[in-house]
């Protein structure tokens, strides 16, 4: 930014004909001949009026900026829904879709302020045991969320109400229910093993056939004919 001289610091200097110079920041004058006379003409730089924020920045100007005519307005800050953000920040406006949000960035090249749209893509791939569901409506999710239809156990499939031996778990029967929250579950429960006799000997005592349960087995020829007198 240039200043007027108080008369006591201003000075006079020699320039030859057919040169230029710099009379200060914004001033550049020429000396010229013409009609056998030598006159000089100077031009004034202007510079453009203050900046004004617009919707989307807001401007200061650059103080570091030295040895120049017009100060440079940089952009220093980002606007959105009448409020100003700071870079680094971000934010999402009312009424708008709700997968935009805004962030003000830094531009790598020249420091100012950059407003950028984000705009969020959902992800609607589910597991085969589940189905993809939109947000309700009134609510402020941009995304849905994956919701489990079936049971699932060593890939095979299973309905809510269905009843199974659970393949993964031995000695565990299970059933595939709809919990409270509304999610599908899958409920297990342990297999009730029938009461060993008491008389059984302790070298009777076997698993059974599914090995989850203990038998008293009766060994063959262990029991053989009598006449009652």
């Amino acid at each position: 930014m240039q200043m007027k001289l108080h008369p006591a610091q201003q000075y006079q200097k020699m320039y030859p004909p057919e040169s230029s110079w710099s009379d200060g920041l914004c001033t550049n004058c020429s000396c010229s001949q013409r009609f056998n006379q030598y006159q000089y003409s100077c031009r004034v730089e202007v510079c453009p009026g203050e900046q004004q924020d617009t919707e989307d920045y807001e401007y200061t100007v650059d103080t570091r900026a030295s040895g120049v005519c017009c100060p440079k307005q940089v952009r220093t800050a980002c606007k959105g829904g009448g409020l100003v953000y700071k870079i680094g920040s971000q934010w999402t406006l009312p009424g708008e879709e709700k997968c935009r949000s805004y962030r003000c960035e830094r531009s790598p090249t020249t420091g100012e302020a950059v407003k950028a749209v984000l705009t969020q893509i959902c992800n609607t791939t589910c597991l085969r045991s589940e189905r993809y569901v939109e947000p309700r409506p009134g609510s402020n999710d941009c995304c849905g969320r994956c919701l489990r239809e079936f049971c699932e156990e060593n890939h095979n499939l299973y309905q809510v109400g269905e009843k199974w031996t659970s393949t993964l778990r031995p000695c565990f029967s299970v059933q595939c229910v709809r919990g409270v929250s509304g999610a599908v579950e899958m409920k297990y429960t342990l297999k009730t093993c029938p009461q060993l006799p008491s008389n059984c000997p302790k070298n009777n005592i076997v698993r059974d056939e599914t090995g989850c349960c203990q038998k008293c087995q009766v060994t063959p020829g262990s029991c053989r004919p009598h006449t009652l007198e």
